[in-house]
């Protein structure tokens, strides 16, 4: 399993909205999972933060929705940081 899709899992978004976090487009996260592209070296470190991060209680679907993907990436992030 691509560490992409394992991200995708953890925090329980589907493609549209992983690329949204990622500001991609949905065939990119498509076609990296299947291994046919690779991120580049910036979002692989963040999709290797938000896996070790966690979403805990957070509906990161919703807050995409509501509060835009920056606002989402960064409380992420933050929960990330907060937890070395």
């Amino acid at each position: 399993m691509s560490e992409l899709k394992k991200c995708r899992e953890v925090l329980g978004l589907d493609q549209v909205a992983m690329a949204a976090l990622l500001d991609l487009h949905p065939v990119t996260v498509s076609r990296a999972e299947r291994g046919e592209t690779a991120l580049t070296a910036y979002r692989e470190t963040i999709v290797r933060f938000l896996v070790a991060g966690g979403r805990g209680e957070m509906d990161v679907r919703a807050e995409i929705a509501t509060k835009g993907p920056i606002y989402t990436l960064s409380v992420l992030l933050e929960r990330y940081f907060s937890n070395i």
